[in-house]
């Protein structure tokens, strides 16, 4: 079906408790990082369900996830190398390897979970 996928996966490195709630924010970036134009879609993906935006309680050292999915059928190909996560959707963000082509810079993703995502 020409869909692909992964997990985001945010961790709570720091010595207190935090709350995250929502999606995280995604953006596509080419070679030499320059920007692609990114379509975020949120909900349920092709490979899991949507858990809704609720707040989860990140003590030290715990996780939340999200499902993370885009098609490959080539229609409007974005040759992606890397991928900038904000897991609040604010301004501050990481920068990851993310060497893929996908439809039309267009990504799916389901809201942080306390648990990995399952198929729906």
């Amino acid at each position: 079906m020409n869909h692909r996928g992964t997990f985001l996966k945010v961790t709570n490195t720091g010595d207190e408790t935090c709350v995250i709630s929502g999606y995280a924010g995604v953006a596509l970036e080419g070679a030499y990082h320059t920007a692609i134009k990114t379509t975020a879609r949120h909900g349920s993906t092709y490979f899991a369900t949507d858990p809704g935006t609720h707040p989860i309680t990140l003590a030290p050292g715990k996780s939340a996830w999200a499902d993370l999915v885009w098609t490959t059928t080539g229609a409007g190909t974005a040759h992606a190398k890397y991928l900038q996560i904000s897991p609040t959707g604010s301004n501050s963000h990481s920068t990851v390897a993310f060497n893929h082509d996908l439809d039309n810079g267009t990504l799916s993703l389901t809201a942080w979970s306390s648990k990995p995502p399952i198929n729906g």
